[in-house]
Order: structure tokens, then C-alpha cells, then sequence
């Protein structure tokens, strides 16, 4: 398989487990059941194909059947007159009829034959010798046209289109009558009557809106009704249901055949036409295209029923089966779970231990949840010793820098150098500043995280420790969730810059000295600044100089990973300390 193959399923599997994942388990079983069903749709839907097909040409075959008995029909009127015609010519030939009796014996005969709404005799010049009454013959018959064709026939003629003295549609058929020796005698003439389109239409079973059409073989319509029964209503059809003429010459050159095309209005149809043997006429069958659209619904609808009613039936069910049978313990397993996870360790999935999946699923998933109780009751059990631990040994170092505070303390009181008793102070006070900042620290449960006002509390206490009637120190600190890593490191910073400022910032008189200890973004910002003497150079030199408070602080301030700078300004200093708050600084147990 090339590489651009194997790209393309592995887009598709991702692409289908995207889809998977934002679906329930409903929907899930809902969709395995469409898929399964997939092939049997299609092939109900190709059965509907083929049944659209079949009906297209069904009503194109019934069309052009009807086309062909319609032209049938014509060709036996035809024949008909023929006959008649043959019987008038034996009958004038033998002399039965005499001139009186000829417009009689005429009208009798045209009587018994709706169809034939004229007879006519007819002599040698082209004269009427005499007619039935209501003769439908044109005006100016015979023309020299037709007289000419009758002269020339040997027998049985069938004329074009004409139009009747009262506008009834005809066509004019002849037969000439002949002298012993063959010479033109004269002739009788009939108009057949085109009007028994009309007797069919309304006895045919069409499609409503139906037509049938006589043209003329110039593609002229001569008759044109609605295939409808409709009992004695008029069956004229309006002329935008006529075929387009383009239609009408393609049907008039071809003779017979189906073809689809429109009507003068654009309505489409399937149009059945078949040329007569007589009389050059083309009789068309119209039919809409909508009826076999309406015939394709009721296959369509026989063939598709079955499966849809099988595939909603087969919906409802498989969604009360997966209900009952799946989604109901699942959801009773995802319960549990989502207990679990709030932190409800007591919580069980209620599904019954079977052998099945499900049954095994919920086995484990409760034997899971019963080791993680355990393990979490001994994990708490241990996590309560350790702080019990914890608190003891706190309370024991607490107690062991007091007494080596007060070891140094008694020490200091036998030394009578000035200078050493002095730095022994020192020392006493930095043990008794590190003596409060360890209780202040310990003194709350233990955790990665100090309490958020340990900061406040610091900066309280060391404004009572160090402040006096000299030197007044005013602390500014806001909550901050420091790492208990930090907290040690920034106590001392504050006790040293602080007790600093507080020797040596006013040597001969009164100040006050300002701090303040802020949070920006993810930087702790601390600064202790007064208005006396300048700091000494030697905190910007090797961290080998310099007092040891002012050592503490730069080794501080490293751990911190800060940055620590002086900023004179007129009539004193400030001590900047810029440090990140690391949040997970107590992740290794560094205290």
C-alpha cells in the first residue's frame, strides 16, 4: 500500500474516532443499526430506480399503443366509407335509383353512419347531381384538385383536410364511377367527419389532462380534445396543450414512434403518435409527464413501505433493548464512577457480578474501587502519623532554640568585653527572631503550601519585635500563598534588612522604618526602605565581605533565585528584593 494510501486511512480512522467520541451509547447502537441496514435500503432504492424506469416506459408504451389504436380506428372508418361508397356506385350503376330518389337514398345512407356527415354524386364537369340534406361539403367542391384526382383514380381515393360549410373538420374520400368503356362517368364523395376523435377520447381511461391530437402531414392540427370521460361536456382541449410545432413536424416527418417533449403552455409530456394509412394523417396521444410520477409514488411507495417500517420498528426497538439491556448498567458504572471521582471512595457500581462483559466490568471496576479505599485509608493513616511527627518535632526544636537562646543569654551576661558581649547579643536576638519565624511557620498543619497569611502574621510580629521608642517599623504585607521553601528563606531576609535598618539607619536619633511586601503576577516584591544613613558599599561587593546579616541576606536571596538592589534616594535608601513565586517548590519536600 503507498504512503499516500496509508495517510488517507489513518486521516479516516482519526476522523471516524473524533465522531465516536462526541457520540453516546445510544447513539452509538442507533448508528450500527442504520449502517446494518444500509445495504437493504440501497437495494430497495435501486428497486425504486427500477421501477421509475419501468414506468417510463410503460406510459411510453401505452402512449404509443394508443396512438396506434386511435390510427387504427381511423384506418377502419376509412374502410368503412369505402364500403359504403362501393355499395352506392353498385347501386347507381344498376339503376335502382333514379334522379328523384338519389337525395333520399343519400341521406339514408349518411344516417346510419355518424362519421360520414356528407354523400354526394358528383358527374363528369364536377357538377353536384345531388346531395343529402345538411350537406357538410365545402364550399366550391369539388375543387379542380380533387376533380382531377378522381378522373385519374381507378378506385377508392382519400383527400387532405377540409373544412365544412359549418367549420366541422373533414376529410373528403371518393370513388369514381365509370362508363362500360372505362370513361370518367362521375363520381360520389363523402366527408368523414373528424369529430370521432372525440367519441374516443371520452371512452378512453387516460391520466387526467391527457390529449389527443389529428395533424395534418404539414404538421397542422386538425382536432385536438381532453382524454377524459366526461359524459356530454364539451371536450375541446385549450391550445396551450397543443404539441410545440417543432413537435408536430418531427411527429408529421417520422410517422410513428414516443418522444418527449413540451406543449405550447411548457408543460412537458410523453407524446404516442402513428401516422394512418389513409387520408395523410398523424393522430397524437399526449399524456403529462406527471402521471408516471404519480404511478412511480405508489411503486415507490409499495416498494419502500416494507423496509421503513421494518427499519423504525427495528429504531424503537434496538433503543429500548440498549436501554434495558446496556445503557442502564453503563450509566449505572458511569455513576459510580463520577462519585469516585468527587472523592466518594464508598461508592459501588450496584451492577450484578456475571460472567458476561458487562458483569466483568462492573467486578473490576468494584474491585478497584475497594483497593483504592484501602489504599487511601492507609495512605491517610500514615499521612496523619507523619504529621503527628511532624508537629512533635517541630514543638522539640522550638524548645531547643529557646534553650539555646537562653544557653547564649547567660553566656553574654558573664562576658565583660564590651565587643563580644555585644555580638553575643546579636546573636541572642537572631535566635529569638528565628525562634518566632519557625513557630509562625509550624504552627498550622502541615502541607506543600503555608497558610496565604503567613506573611500578615510575620509582618506583625516583626514589627512588634523590633519597633521601640527610637525606631518605629511599619509593615505593609499582603496575603500570598507562598511555597513553605520560600517562607523560611524571605523570614530571614525581612529579620536581617529589618533589624539592619533598625542599628544602623538612625544612629543618633528618631526614625521609622517601611516595609512593604507585595505580589505582582508571578513575582514577590519586597521592600525595606528608611530615610537615614546610606548603606554601606560592601553589599554590591564578594558575598566574602561584609557583615554576616548582610552575608545571610545575598545567600537568601540566591535561594530565592531573586535579584537584590539599592536604590538611594534623597535622605535615605530603599532595599529591593524581586523574587518568582514558585508554586510547585514544595513538590520535592524541601521545608
Amino acid at each position: 500500500m503507498s504512503k499516500g494510501a496509508t495517510d488517507d486511512s489513518s486521516a479516516l480512522q482519526r476522523l471516524i474516532g473524533r465522531m465516536g467520541s462526541s457520540l453516546s451509547l445510544r447513539n452509538r447502537f442507533i448508528i450500527i443499526l442504520l449502517v446494518a441496514s444500509l445495504p437493504g435500503m440501497v437495494v430497495a432504492l435501486v428497486l425504486a430506480a427500477n421501477a421509475l424506469n419501468n414506468e417510463r416506459e410503460q406510459i411510453e408504451i401505452t402512449a404509443e399503443r394508443l396512438a396506434d389504436i386511435q390510427a387504427a380506428h381511423h384506418t377502419n372508418v376509412i374502410d368503412t366509407a369505402r364500403v359504403m361508397l362501393e355499395t352506392i356506385v353498385e347501386t347507381i350503376e344498376a339503376g335502382t335509383v333514379d334522379d328523384a330518389d338519389c337525395t333520399q337514398f343519400l341521406g339514408d345512407r349518411a344516417a346510419s353512419y355518424p362519421s360520414f356527415t356528407s354523400l354526394t354524386l358528383v358527374d363528369s364537369a364536377g357538377t353536384i347531381v345531388c346531395a343529402n340534406e345538411d350537406s357538410e361539403l365545402p364550399a366550391g367542391f369539388p375543387d379542380d384538385a380533387l376533380l382531377e384526382s378522381m378522373r385519374a383514380a381507378d378506385g377508392f381515393i382519400v383527400g387532405d383536410y377540409a373544412v365544412g360549410q359549418s367549420g366541422v373538420p373533414l376529410i373528403i374520400a371518393a370513388l369514381p364511377v365509370r362508363r362500360d368503356d372505362g370513361s370518367f362517368y362521375g363520381a360520389v364523395a363523402m366527408g368523414i367527419d373528424l369529430r370521432w376523435l372525440e367519441f374516443l377520447a371520452r371512452r378512453m381511461n387516460l391520466p387526467a389532462g391527457s390529449t389527443i391530437t389529428a395533424i395534418g402531414g404539414d404538421g397542422r392540427v386538425l382536432n385536438h380534445y381532453r382524454a377524459e370521460n366526461v359524459g356530454n361536456e364539451e371536450l375541446a382541449a385549450p391550445r396551450e396543450s397543443v404539441p410545440m410545432e417543432a413537435y408536430r413536424q418531427r411527429m408529421a416527418a417520422e410517422g410513428g414512434g414516443v418522444l418527449r417533449g413540451q406543449s405550447n403552455g411548457g408543460d412537458q409530456r410523453v407524446y404516442g403518435f402513428q401516422r394512418t394509412s389513409s387520408g395523410n394523417l398523424s393522430v397524437v396521444v399526449g399524456m403529462p409527464q406527471y402521471a408516471e410520477f404519480e404511478r412511480y409514488g405508489a411503486a415507490l411507495r409499495d416498494t419502500l413501505a416494507a423496509p421503513m417500517a421494518i427499519l423504525i420498528l427495528a429504531l424503537l426497538a434496538a433503543g429500548y433493548a440498549s436501554q434495558a439491556l446496556v445503557i442502564r448498567w453503563v450509566s449505572m458504572l458511569t455513576g459510580a464512577a463520577r462519585k469516585m471521582a468527587d472523592g466518594d471512595l464508598l461508592a459501588r457500581s450496584m451492577v450484578p457480578h456475571s460472567r458476561y462483559e458487562l458483569g466483568r466490568l462492573a467486578a473490576a471496576f468494584d474491585t478497584m474501587a475497594a483497593s483504592i479505599q484501602q489504599k487511601q485509608d492507609e495512605i491517610r493513616a500514615k499521612a496523619n502519623q507523619y504529621a503527628e511527627l511532624l508537629r512533635e518535632l517541630n514543638h522539640r526544636v522550638n524548645n531547643n532554640m529557646q534553650m539555646i537562646r537562653s544557653l547564649v543569654r547567660m553566656r553574654g551576661r558573664e562576658i565583660a568585653d564590651p565587643g563580644a558581649r555585644a555580638a553575643i547579643e546579636d546573636i541572642e536576638e537572631r535566635l529569638g527572631a528565628m525562634t518566632e519565624i519557625q513557630r509562625l511557620l509550624y504552627d498550622q498543619d502541615d502541607a506543600g503550601h503555608i497558610a496565604a497569611d503567613y506573611p500578615v502574621r510575620l509582618g506583625r510580629f516583626l514589627e512588634e519585635f523590633y519597633s521601640s521608642d527610637r525606631v518605629e517599623v511599619r509593615i505593609d504585607a499582603e496575603p500570598i500563598p507562598l511555597p513553605r521553601a520560600s517562607s523560611i528563606p524571605l523570614g530571614l531576609i525581612m529579620n536581617e534588612l529589618i533589624a539592619n535598618a533598625c542599628k544602623h539607619a538612625y544612629p543618633e536619633g528618631k526614625g521609622t522604618v517601611r516595609v512593604s511586601l507585595r505580589l505582582q503576577g508571578e513575582h514577590v516584591q519586597l521592600a525595606v526602605a528608611d530615610d537615614g544613613a546610606p548603606m554601606p558599599e560592601d553589599l554590591d561587593t564578594s558575598r566574602r565581605k561584609g557583615s554576616m546579616g548582610l552575608r545571610i541576606v545575598r545567600n537568601m536571596s540566591e535561594q530565592l533565585n531573586g535579584v537584590l538592589k539599592v536604590a538611594p534616594h534623597e535622605g535615605g535608601k530603599t532595599i529591593q528584593l524581586d523574587f518568582p513565586l514558585d508554586k510547585n517548590a514544595a513538590a520535592d519536600g524541601t521545608i
